[in-house]
């Protein structure tokens, strides 16, 4: 399956798990109503078998059943509103924010970097588990935008890069998958239904510690009193073996969601690194070590199908394991293995050794000529479009490597200022000031009087860095980014934007790399402080949204066809709409312009078969009429987006070149789509 399919199959998974959830819930009510009338009754209580068909005790029973399985499911989902943050913190989990000294983190962070940027996703925050000596991993979130990778203590100790770098591809293949989300409401949903078995529990202890009264036996009352308290006695007992079974039959769903996604996650790991050793191998060492995978947090057993491999030590839990066995799963990656656990070899623990294999996948890599890629790269517009759609959700090695190589030209004060909060903005302001002289004093000097000084004058020394690095690693720099970011109060998160919006309309234009800056910050942001539910599903088509399709596809259109020097910064630089706000295409004028533009339009819409598609006029393009356009798109079927992205792709290679600043732009659109795409391969690069 491709990254559009797998959504697909995520979202039926949720459906089916609601439907389930539903079904458990009917048959919960009919039980607790059979059993309390089956208790009235045999209890003598007046009406005799009457109860078995009271309608009135019918309602009381399902509506108090429905509250306290809704109310607890609802509870939870409460809980986890924060996303995978909670998750993590929950196990136990400490936030990395740098390396420090100790280069196991920074071989695990720059292995993070490098899937993430090949990914075409921000990075995601890291926590480690410093407890946790087992060798496991999990990823949590609901979007790419709130996702977190856990890491054990015991992964940074017993592997090497290549075992790490094959569970994080693993972890990385559930965030693009969309199984992030389906877990963390499998884990509300069971919580509800086990709130029934907890109620039964809670009156039993009621009744063991009340007043008075003891269940086996104690101050004596009268016969009808006895016989009440037998009764409720019995519907406690009830109500906890109905709570036990709902969370078996609970807990099987899970496990057979969770066995499925997980070989899907492997062979996606597999295809992202091209290294199945790399992966069998981490899943040898579970074998080899003692203890294994198991997790020793008390809040291990409610995220068991959450992890890279089983966390639960074996038992009653193993009734319902969440993973394949392990040998199988080292047996689809490995068809030779012969079926042993080596003992693992010693980790090195001479610093210099280690350094070297922590830059063996950054800087060894770096100097491939990533300052020197042209600024426009040469493609076969047919085959480009296709592998653009292809590979989004997707990334293969040739990404991974580049990512490598981007990271490795990263000045070391970019790459260590972007990791932590106060340096983040610093960061990101830089790649904002201009590089003219009178305009970049101006904004430096509202930059001190929005900020503090000591930030403005931080902005102003990593200037030199910023205006030296290549233009492709604009974007990548600003996804390393954003954890940091994230991580700003919200008093400091609404000071960023306000000097944000402000430098952005220091010089009364937009070009495209700041609305593209401008759009991934702000939706990867949006959720740092506040819940942000994920786009409604809708049934609309692309047929329903033509007008919203053709703003976004004139946009590109338009970007692709401005005049001027390929290699020029200004052939991207916007013009303002009637609006106020800058229109969101190139600045081509003349009737040339208007042609190829045209031309690119209709190369895109022969993809769709939306006959009336043509290209909008400049101020229907402007930036604040795409925003609305890239909302309601973003609520698309996962097939339909594929078909828009691929119209998107062919836009973009119509005249046969890609700019760098349509990469970034095309790149924007995507993540508004919720469609990562990884980083566009130079010609000759591609496999």
């Amino acid at each position: 399956m491709d990254f559009f399919e797998t959504q697909d199959v995520a979202r039926k998974h949720t459906g089916r798990l609601v439907v389930l959830f539903v079904l458990a819930v009917l048959g919960i009510v009919v039980s607790t109503y059979l059993l309390v009338a089956g208790v009235l009754v045999f209890s003598g209580h007046g009406g005799g078998a009457r109860h078995l068909t009271d309608p009135a005790l019918l309602a009381l029973i399902g509506g108090g059943t429905l509250l306290v399985v809704g109310g607890g499911s609802l509870w939870k989902l409460h809980q986890l509103r924060g996303g995978g943050r909670v998750i993590a913190e929950h196990l136990g989990g400490r936030l990395l924010v740098s390396a420090g000294a100790d280069w196991k983190v920074q071989r695990l962070l720059n292995v993070v970097d490098e899937m993430a940027i090949a990914s075409g996703i921000p990075a995601p925050a890291v926590y480690l588990l410093p407890e946790e000596h087992g060798i496991n991993a999990f990823a949590a979130g609901y979007t790419p935008q709130d996702a977190v990778l856990g890491v054990t203590q015991g992964c940074l100790e017993r592997l090497n890069r290549e075992q790490l770098q094959g569970v994080i591809g693993h972890e990385f293949s559930h965030v693009l998958n969309g199984d992030m989300r389906l877990s963390l409401r499998l884990i509300g949903v069971l919580h509800g239904i086990l709130i029934i078995g907890l109620l039964g529990y809670g009156v039993l202890r009621m009744l063991g510690t009340g007043r008075g009264v003891r269940v086996g036996g104690g101050r004596r009352g009268n016969s009808k009193g006895g016989g009440g308290i037998a009764a409720v006695f019995a519907i406690a007992i009830g109500l906890m073996v109905i709570g036990f079974v709902g969370v078996f039959f609970g807990n099987l769903i899970k496990a057979a969601v969770s066995r499925q996604r997980e070989y899907l996650a492997d062979a996606s790991g597999v295809q992202f690194t091209r290294n199945p050793g790399g992966l069998a191998g981490a899943l040898r060492a579970i074998g080899a070590v003692p203890g294994g995978s198991q997790l020793a947090a008390p809040n291990a057993a409610e995220a068991s199908h959450m992890y890279f491999a089983k966390g639960l030590s074996a038992g009653l839990q193993s009734m319902f394991a969440t993973h394949p066995p392990l040998p199988e799963r080292i047996r689809r990656l490995d068809p030779s293995w012969d079926g042993t656990f080596p003992e693992l070899p010693e980790q090195p623990s001479d610093a210099d050794v280690a350094d070297a294999e922590v830059g063996a996948g950054v800087a060894a890599l770096a100097g491939r000529g990533v300052t020197d890629e042209p600024r426009a790269w040469r493609l076969d517009a047919g085959a480009a479009g296709q592998r653009a759609v292809e590979r989004a959700g997707r990334p293969r090695p040739e990404h991974v490597d580049l990512a490598a190589e981007l990271i490795g030209s990263l000045p070391a004060e970019l790459r260590e200022a972007a990791r932590e909060p106060w340096g983040a903005r610093g960061v990101v302001f830089a790649l904002l000031v201009h590089r003219d002289g009178a305009a970049r004093e101006a904004q430096l000097l509202r930059l001190k009087h929005l900020a503090d000084a000591g930030l403005a004058e931080f902005t102003r020394s990593l200037l030199p860095a910023t205006e030296a690095l290549p233009h492709a690693s604009r974007l990548p720099l600003v996804d390393l980014a954003i954890p940091a970011l994230r991580a700003l109060s919200p008093a400091q998160h609404s000071e960023f934007i306000a000097t944000l919006d402000d430098l952005f309309a220091a010089d009364g234009a937009l070009d495209l790399f700041e609305w593209s800056l401008s759009r991934v910050l702000r939706r990867h942001l949006a959720s740092a402080h506040a819940p942000v539910a994920p786009p409604r599903a809708s049934r609309r088509t692309l047929a329903d949204l033509q007008t919203e399709v053709a703003v976004v596809l004139s946009a590109l259109a338009r970007a692709g066809a401005g005049p001027g020097a390929p290699d020029g910064t200004e052939a991207c630089r916007t013009e303002a709409a009637p609006t106020g706000r800058p229109a969101a295409g190139g600045n081509g004028d003349g009737n040339a312009s208007e042609a190829a533009a045209a031309a690119a339009l209709q190369r895109a819409a022969a993809t769709l078969s939306l006959p009336g598609l043509a290209l909008r006029p400049r101020a229907e393009c402007a930036t604040t009429l795409l925003d609305l356009a890239l909302d309601a798109l973003a609520g698309l079927h996962p097939l339909r987006k594929r078909e828009l992205l691929a119209a998107c792709a062919a836009c973009v290679v119509a005249d046969g070149q890609v700019r760098i600043e349509e990469a970034e732009l095309l790149r924007a659109f995507a993540d508004a789509l919720q469609c990562p795409l990884p980083p566009l391969l130079p010609a000759g690069r591609a496999a």
